[in-house]
């Protein structure tokens, strides 16, 4: 009884902190607006006095500032502008911030911040939230989008990105006039920057066998712990995220500069079409017991870059190695995994040879395809193998074929 009253107690309480926290979240995204809008207006204020002092002077010694200021003649002609040339603009006497400002308004058109980004098909779409109601299309590179919102609502449009960040130009139509017209802007787009602390756990690994690993999901992020190390595992085109604990090591993929050290692990790579990632080895092509590894090596494809204990570190800079994956004899050198590591390359240890259960060992192969973005190939070739397994399993002869981990016992 008391048990459930601590854990009823436990649960409001954290849904009280949850909620005052985005109260407070709310409240200082309006407050941090609100002051950034008043030191606009305030500046703005001081811009004007100095143009009415000094003219285009002025402007032109603030031409390399991060705001953008636009100086319009009551006519509509554009006498200066701090980012483009005025000389092909056309008369800005119809544009809607421009009208409501001579009128004694405010003279702002803006989108909602930030906008809410999708990605389909590998492509990246933004959808832009305006606020007024009257532009029924915009366009993007000759391409026309028109607004999606109910009547009555601000304007939407949902618009492609070609990559982020990035600046575009566009074009929205206006009804708000006594004709419509069609106003330029400028969108700018950048990526949120997430905070180590506020990552939030949305799931974890259920393995099977392996005890010596395992993978903790935050949103995009995977986090791996092994032994006593920490792996955040970033998406490309998905920014770090900032404020990372020192002890946890940051993968940036695509991991395409490996540094393949730990060659019992070559099988595993082969079997899921990772082979082109591995730029690297410690094993010498006549030692390749592996017909594509050797293969590569003599094609020039992957490259001898030492022994673990003797890594060849010119070779290895020179290369872009962009990550090392050692076993458990780096533990005799640890002066090559800091070595390494001042060089700016992670290295990650696998510990597969601690798991008590074949089937352990082979279900490294998943953490495998998620370094190197082939998790639906690891998946399908480890679940194939449980289907295939026997009563009673002993290690293969040879040491190295860990993907070939078992053969019944007769």
């Amino acid at each position: 009884m008391t048990g459930k009253i601590f854990r009823s107690t436990l649960a409001a309480s954290l849904t009280v902190l949850l909620a005052s926290l985005l109260v407070i979240t709310g409240c200082l995204y309006t407050y941090f607006g609100t002051v950034r809008e008043q030191q606009l207006q305030t500046e703005l204020t001081l811009a004007a006095a100095a143009v009415e002092a000094d003219g285009a002077d002025y402007l032109a010694r603030v031409r390399d500032t991060a705001e953008r200021l636009t100086w319009v003649a009551s006519d509509g002609t554009v006498l200066y502008d701090t980012r483009a040339d005025t000389q092909p603009m056309e008369n800005h006497g119809q544009r809607e911030e421009i009208r409501e400002a001579l009128t004694g308004g405010s003279g702002r058109a803006t989108v909602d911040s930030p906008a809410a980004l999708t990605v389909e098909g590998g492509k990246i779409y933004a959808t832009i939230v305006w606020s007024s109601p009257y532009y029924d299309y915009m366009m993007v590179e000759d391409e026309t989008y028109y607004n999606e919102a109910e009547a009555g609502e601000n304007s939407t449009f949902t618009i492609p990105l070609e990559k982020l960040p990035c600046e575009i130009s566009v074009i929205g139509d206006t009804t708000a006039m006594s004709v419509p017209h069609e106003i330029e802007y400028t969108l700018s787009f950048t990526l949120k920057e997430t905070d180590f602390s506020e990552l939030t756990k949305t799931g974890q690994w259920d393995l099977s066998y392996a005890t010596q690993y395992q993978v903790e999901q935050y949103g995009k992020y995977d986090l791996i712990t092994i032994a006593d190390s920490r792996f955040l595992l970033v998406p490309e085109n998905v920014p770090v995220p900032e404020h990372v604990p020192e002890d946890v090591v940051v993968l940036k993929q695509p991991l395409d500069h490996t540094y393949l050290v730990s060659s019992s692990v070559m099988d595993m790579i082969r079997e899921i079409g990772a082979l082109s990632d591995v730029r690297l080895t410690g094993v010498k092509e006549s030692d390749w017991y592996i017909e594509e590894a050797a293969s590569a090596m003599k094609s020039g494809s992957m490259l001898y870059a030492g022994k673990y204990n003797e890594p060849d570190y010119e070779l290895i800079l020179k290369e872009g190695c962009n990550f090392a994956l050692e076993n458990t004899m780096i533990g005799h050198n640890p002066e090559v995994k800091e070595k390494l590591e001042s060089l700016g390359i992670p290295v990650m240890v696998e510990r597969s040879s601690y798991e008590e259960h074949p089937l352990g060992r082979l279900e490294w192969i998943r953490l495998y395809g998620l370094l190197y973005g082939k998790e639906q190939e690891a998946d399908a070739f480890y679940e194939e193998q449980l289907k295939n397994k026997c009563d009673y399993y002993t290690w293969h002869e040879s040491a190295w074929c860990y993907c070939r981990i078992c053969i019944c016992k007769v």
